[in-house]
């Protein structure tokens, strides 16, 4: 049902009548949400079972880089003697 609005001659409904009445309230709860969503996606990439993950697959990869290193190495201490 719309109602005729003094203010801007134009007819609104009760939604839109509550809505223009209370923007601040939109607005906060809009600014709360992201604030929850921007908290929550920090704490899951700051979990520690993700870092220790993180971690493990980086040792690997460095053990990796040291056991090429060492095979070149001795590599190239066979082709000098």
């Amino acid at each position: 049902m719309a109602v005729f609005d003094i203010k801007t001659n134009t007819k609104r409904t009760k939604m839109e009548r509550q809505i223009l009445n209370k923007p601040q309230k939109f607005i906060g709860v809009l600014s709360f949400s992201i604030i929850l969503i921007m908290f929550s996606s920090n704490y899951i990439r700051n979990r520690p079972i993700i870092q220790q993950k993180y971690l493990s697959l980086k040792n690997k990869t460095l053990n990796y880089h040291q056991k090429d290193s060492v095979i070149t190495e001795i590599l190239y201490q066979i082709q000098t003697v």
